[in-house]
């Protein structure tokens, strides 16, 4: 297996360390997406609405982007 190295300090290192063991130490949640919400659209419906929001927000934050 080839990996690409990545420099980092070990600060840094030490720190997603802990985010790692913290993450396996937390009680599973229960989130629940499937039926957690209704809706009145289709699957197709919603896909559509789902890209239509997504593209509305990525020209939103191109625009945000260009004010800096």
């Amino acid at each position: 297996m080839d990996e690409r190295l990545a420099l980092i300090t070990e600060s840094r290192l030490r720190y997603l360390e802990s985010l790692v063991t913290a993450a396996a130490k937390r009680p599973g949640s229960s989130f629940k997406l499937a039926g957690s919400m209704e809706s009145d659209l289709s699957d197709e419906e919603l896909e559509r609405a789902l890209a239509a929001l997504k593209k509305d927000g990525a020209r939103h934050s191109e625009a945000k982007a260009g004010k800096l």
